[in-house]
């Protein structure tokens, strides 16, 4: 995933915490500091990480999986998306 988003560019990036490849919170961290211009909307089958996440980096962009929904996702996508065109403009 980390080639593609050297070789291409994206307008906001879906992690989630439970796929084999991902390192827990510090794929985010690693996401957030190799392009930190890109919405990064993490998610997480646990709760508590979900918790202290939001408190660790003080922003949204963080779902539990037991509570994101399809059109939850899609809201934290289009905001975060929306954001990032304001902080550029």
């Amino acid at each position: 995933a980390m080639t593609e988003l050297m070789d291409r560019e994206f307008d906001a990036v879906v992690l989630d915490l439970g796929l084999p490849d991902a390192q827990g919170s510090t794929s985010t961290v690693v996401l957030r500091r190799k392009f930190p211009e890109l919405p990064v909307i993490v998610l997480s089958g646990h709760d508590e990480e979900v918790a202290r996440l939001r408190d660790q980096h003080k922003s949204g962009g963080f779902l539990a999986k037991s509570q994101a929904d399809s059109s939850e996702i899609r809201k934290q996508i289009m905001s975060a998306v929306f954001l990032k065109g304001a902080r550029t403009a």
